[in-house]
């Protein structure tokens, strides 16, 4: 009798597992960008951009205060009037930069708000931000210090304005790549809401947009993150 009862619960026990529901795969969960960038010492643009490349003179466009990521800046020079040289490319800084930046992340509301998506928003489910062709890009300390001393009396005095308020900044460092956004709509968003979404993501990026398609934008040559150096520090 006691062998039977434990045959019929062993199989009852095997016939419960393989009834079982199988549970559905999670959902992607995608980094965030702005830590991933900070971890490798660099600070994060609100947006990825053409602009402020190393060498150049900026400031903060957010207010006083100094700067802080994700940034918001605008230039105190114009790169017109700023004798930049070629930035450096440093191999195995990028090789190691493209490594950690594997992957796709997400595109956070902060982002879709300052790219303008404005009410279209609300008919995207995700947007997603991925790199390619990665490279750390540098300039020499000498090479700073000559581009502020070859400066035009008007853009000096610019500089020093701010430098006397502590918030006059020169790139010293950038990382550059490549970036694809990729978006996922919601039900029922409509051909026109769809085309009008990518048209602002290829905006956000200006002109070196790469191609396009119904749900993505690729964009290349654009900076991610800076490392600063505060002028006369």
């Amino acid at each position: 009798m006691k062998r039977a009862f434990a045959a019929g619960l062993a199989c009852l026990m095997v016939a419960g597992c393989q009834t079982s529901t199988a549970l559905a795969p999670p959902t992607p969960a995608y980094r965030d960008l702005g830590p991933t960038i900070q971890n490798m010492g660099y600070d994060e643009l609100l947006l990825p951009s053409t602009a402020y490349g190393p060498g150049l003179l900026v400031t903060s466009s957010a207010g006083a205060g100094g700067v802080s990521p994700p940034l918001q800046l605008a230039y105190i020079c114009s790169p017109l009037y700023t004798a930049a040289p070629p930035p450096l490319v440093d191999p195995a800084a990028s090789a190691q930069t493209a490594l950690s930046l594997n992957g796709a992340f997400n595109v956070d509301a902060t982002v879709l708000k300052a790219i303008g998506l404005g009410a279209k928003a609300d008919y995207v489910e995700t947007v997603t931000l991925s790199l390619s062709d990665v490279t750390v890009e540098q300039l020499a300390l000498a090479d700073l210090e000559a581009i502020v001393d070859t400066l035009g009396p008007k853009c000096k005095g610019l500089l020093n304005k701010y430098r006397n308020q502590g918030i006059a900044y020169q790139t010293l460092q950038a990382v550059r790549a490549t970036v694809t956004y990729q978006v996922t709509f919601k039900q029922g968003a409509s051909a026109e809401v769809k085309n009008a979404v990518i048209r602002s993501l290829g905006l956000s990026v200006g002109a070196n947009v790469q191609s396009t398609g119904d749900s993505s934008v690729a964009a290349k040559g654009l900076y991610l993150g800076l490392k600063l150096k505060k002028v006369g520090a």
